[in-house]
């Protein structure tokens, strides 16, 4: 049948068959027209993740914080646990532990606080040859003052006194005296060629001070033209 043989309705029907084909065609393309919108939403989640890099350095940072004073930390139990002195504010002193069975030395002295100078070395002491021990020089302007605290854990000390074989002048004795907690306990004048041994009784003794003081012959202070000795205490031991 020819379209001129159609009926005004159909007619109409025929011609807007295009139109409604085109119109769905066109509303059909609009889930796909708007696909690359939603396809820009991953791009925008992907770069999300960038400001979360300060929360990691912040982290980084805190947990080398915590093992520099964790580290810190081990370093000085260690020292502490290896007994190294720095690691110590005070010492222990003299006790009969860390003095057993040896000669004090200058170290173990606790040593007056003025211009006393005394010199640890080996010295020649009367027939007493390259002996160690601590000497002093005695002139009419220096007397000698050292001194041992006990802390009342010793019974008794021992020590040898003299003058050393190359001192200025042989002419003086060195008067010795030996004082406990301030008290004088003995005094003894030691000439030249001698030395003499002193054995002291230190019970309940915490201060243990020995004086040496150079006279002449007549017992008096000596000169400045009268030279000058050194005096050597030496073989101490406290038990």
């Amino acid at each position: 049948m020819s379209s001129s043989q159609l009926s005004p309705t159909r007619r109409i029907a025929t011609a807007l068959i295009p139109v409604a084909t085109l119109s769905l065609a066109a509303c059909g393309s609009l889930p796909f027209g708007s696909s690359p919108s939603t396809s820009s939403t991953p791009e925008a989640t992907t770069a999300a993740p960038s400001p979360s890099a300060t929360p990691s350095a912040s982290a980084s940072a805190s947990a080398s914080a915590s093992a520099s004073v964790t580290a810190s930390a081990t370093g000085a139990a260690s020292a502490t646990a290896s007994g190294d002195p720095s690691a110590e504010a005070t010492t222990n002193g003299l006790t009969p532990e860390n003095s057993k069975g040896r000669e004090l030395r200058l170290s173990d002295f606790q040593l007056p606080s003025s211009d006393i100078s005394w010199e640890e070395k080996r010295y020649d002491v009367a027939s007493t040859t390259n002996t160690m021990g601590v000497g002093t020089k005695l002139d009419w302007l220096h007397n000698g003052e050292i001194e041992l605290r006990l802390a009342n854990k010793f019974q008794k000390v021992t020590f040898n006194v003299g003058q050393a074989n190359d001192s200025e002048s042989s002419d003086l004795l060195v008067r010795v005296a030996v004082l406990a907690d301030g008290k004088e306990i003995e005094t003894v004048d030691v000439p030249f060629n001698d030395a003499h041994a002193f054995d002291v009784n230190v019970a309940n003794v915490n201060a243990l001070k020995i004086t040496l003081t150079p006279i002449t012959q007549k017992q008096e202070k000596p000169l400045i033209d009268d030279k000058s000795t050194t005096g050597v205490i030496f073989n101490v031991k406290a038990e």
